[in-house]
């Protein structure tokens, strides 16, 4: 035990950042056994063609949430003083609600569609959701960019468990009341939102900072974050869509069934991601921020330490995962998922790569270079729906599309992880001196 310790110590992260990433894995490997520990029985009330329907369903509530405050919410943590982050909270409060109201517009004028596209008529039925979602979710990602502002990371932990908790004990009730696909559905809704007043209530003591918004502090800090509508918007539409693009693209080409296998199996591979690189990543915007104005040099060094100790913490289990993920499915979920266990195999591979780098992919945000990130989502979505139109067009097997896919997610990510590389290290040679006084310059406009 002592060894195994010793050995965790080594590979894991250390310091303020390393305490942060303890408390975040913590609570989100709470709620991902609680989801692992049921997944048995979900699939055994629900068959791969409702997961499928929650996959696209989740998918398109993923890319509206994106665009729900208008990337404002990811400027929260960078302004110096309170005043300035609350009043980049309340432009992003304002944001959402207007972008409620444009989803669900959307909703009325081409659920029918949306549906047809993806040959799934069911999914209409439930679309009428999807604006509840986006309010609701959005307002948990204001909260959450706060705490992570205020570094209360115990309290993120908190609500990984709650959401877990919500969300199975909705979806399994409404699965034994036979309400599938709506079960999983407005379980995904549920544990989403459900966050929401434990961060409050957490970051609550801040409220008085509301009294220093004004027009002129909002227009002020919607002028200074402007690039994050302009580039952060776009570059995380097309980022979500990279990452949504897999589960939309195998229903649109494969049907509900390949999209239920595939979802279970991006719900299992996924996992050390979920856990362990989510903590990372959360962590790491948490602490970088700070470091890129002060200490350049120490953020270049976090930056690599960090991907390389990912790497090697997911090695094992990946080699595993690629020998016996099969077996295990069939076992574990039920014959009719077997193929699922084939799909995780073939993926294995590109969600290492994925789990190293993925974490660390605010640093373009971070350092304010949001067109980079752009150039790098839309590069990833091209080549991800390039695979699939060719795969429609040649009539490939889905298992062939699999491994077409995960080449493609694999080589991405290590072209990411050189664009991060290369950006660092100009900006440790430069000492961040042009963000830094640009930062001051504005904070001196909000006052």
């Amino acid at each position: 035990m002592a060894r195994l310790r010793g050995v965790a110590r080594r590979l894991l992260p250390t310091g303020q950042f390393g305490k942060a990433v303890a408390v975040l894995a913590g609570g989100t490997l709470v709620a991902q056994l609680i989801n692992l520990v049921l997944s048995p029985v979900f699939t055994r009330l629900y068959s791969p063609s409702d997961f499928g329907i929650l996959s696209v369903f989740a998918s398109l509530l993923a890319l509206w949430n994106v665009a729900g405050s208008l990337r404002f919410e990811m400027a929260i943590p960078l302004p110096e003083k309170d005043e300035v982050a609350a009043s980049a909270a309340s432009v992003a409060g304002i944001c959402l609600v207007g972008m409620t109201l444009v989803c669900g517009l959307f909703v009325a004028l081409l659920s029918g569609g949306v549906a047809e596209l993806f040959h799934m008529p069911a999914l209409a039925k439930y679309l009428w959701l999807l604006p509840l979602g986006v309010l609701t979710v959005g307002l948990y990602q204001i909260f959450y960019f706060w705490a992570l502002r205020k570094r209360e990371f115990s309290a993120l932990a908190r609500t990984r468990v709650t959401q877990s908790v919500s969300r199975s004990v909705v979806q399994l009730g409404l699965g034994f009341w036979k309400a599938s696909p709506l079960g999983l559905i407005i379980g995904q809704i549920v544990g989403g939102a459900w966050g929401t007043s434990t961060l409050a209530r957490a970051v609550w003591p801040d409220r008085l900072l509301l009294t220093s918004v004004s027009r002129r502090s909002l227009a002020a800090v919607a002028r200074r974050y402007r690039d994050f509508p302009k580039f952060a918007l776009t570059g995380g539409m097309v980022n979500s869509l990279g990452l949504q693009a897999p589960s939309l693209l195998v229903a649109w080409t494969y049907g509900p069934t390949v999209a239920g296998w595939f979802a279970l199996t991006q719900r299992i591979v996924g996992l050390p991601m979920t856990i362990v690189g989510v903590a990372v990543g959360e962590s790491f915007w948490g602490v970088a921020p700070t470091l890129a104005r002060d200490d350049p040099r120490e953020f270049r060094r976090l930056f690599v330490r960090t991907t390389r100790k990912l790497l090697l913490v997911a090695v094992l289990p990946t080699v595993a995962l690629m020998a016996l993920a099969p077996l295990l499915f069939q076992l574990v979920f039920g014959q009719a998922w077997r193929t699922a266990g084939l799909y995780a195999a073939i993926m294995a591979p590109a969600m290492l790569i994925q789990f190293a780098v993925s974490p660390l992919s605010k640093v373009s945000y971070i350092l304010e270079r949001q067109s980079l990130q752009l150039g790098l989502d839309t590069m990833r979505f091209v080549a991800l729906a390039a695979v699939f139109v060719a795969a429609s067009a040649f009539r490939l097997s889905a298992t062939v599309a699999m491994i077409l896919m995960s080449a493609v997610l694999g080589v991405s990510y290590l072209i990411w992880f050189a664009f991060y590389y290369r950006l660092i290290h100009t900006y440790h040679l430069a000492d961040g001196t042009e963000t830094v006084s640009a930062e001051h310059d504005d904070v001196d406009e909000v006052r």
